[in-house]
């Protein structure tokens, strides 16, 4: 595990592809902020194991994905 210290404001750039910004520190919380292409999952990882829910698509297929998944599909 690569260990990185940053200050609000900061970035790390992960494959040219994917930015993490510290966003704000307040205490023991860090709010950050991800930068990457639609097709990268990202979810925290307590939601990681969240079972599979049915969705309907613009064209009425229907897929079988995970609620973050879908909310961060939708943000785009």
């Amino acid at each position: 595990m690569l260990v990185l210290s940053r200050k609000a404001g900061q970035r790390i750039v992960i494959s040219e592809e994917i930015t993490i910004t510290v966003l704000e520190v307040l205490g023991s919380r860090v709010r950050i902020g991800v930068e990457a292409p639609a097709s990268v999952v990202i979810r925290r990882s307590e939601l990681a194991a969240w079972p599979p829910i049915r969705v309907v698509n613009e064209n009425g297929q229907v897929a079988t994905s995970k609620v973050e998944n879908v909310v961060l599909s939708q943000v785009g």
